[in-house]
């Protein structure tokens, strides 16, 4: 019982030793620049439950919403106005459950659905949804990491 009185005597002598009111000079670390952005609402008919992903491509900008029924919706990127929504929510062909990941290259939209192992790919041209996917194979990837020049 005495030996635990002297450790916890011990510990709680350093910890309140160590504890001041001293600023901590930190050195070497990066400038990091914070840009403030204002937003306007162009348009409130359309409304997100829990956007994940936010991306521009070309003159689209692309949002991901995992929580409607529709995952990918498409809004023009000057006036802001809705250009249509995208992939149903679901097991079916060209359904998604979630996207963990979407990527944009060459009008071509990629979203990873790693529930389904699928690969689900969107022509921003003309809306053509293709699929792939590899149920059987192990080691499925979970992002989309861009590879040189897209």
């Amino acid at each position: 019982m005495r030996i635990r009185r002297i450790v916890l005597y011990a510990v709680s002598s350093l910890l309140l030793i160590n504890c001041n009111s001293e600023d901590t000079a930190y050195t070497g670390m990066p400038d990091t620049s914070i840009e403030k952005v204002d937003f306007e609402i162009i348009d409130n008919a359309f409304q997100f439950a829990r956007p994940s992903e936010l991306l521009i491509c070309g003159d689209t900008l692309v949002v991901c919403d995992n929580e409607l029924d529709k995952l990918i919706h498409l809004f023009n990127k000057e006036s802001g106005k809705h250009i249509g929504s995208f992939i149903n929510k679901g097991r079916g062909p060209g359904e998604a459950t979630f996207f963990n990941s979407i990527f944009c290259d060459n009008n071509q939209l990629y979203g990873i659905d790693p529930n389904q192992k699928k690969l689900i790919v969107l022509d921003l041209r003309d809306n053509k949804i293709t699929e792939y996917t590899t149920v059987g194979i192990a080691g499925w990837p979970t992002r989309i990491l861009p590879y040189k020049d897209g």
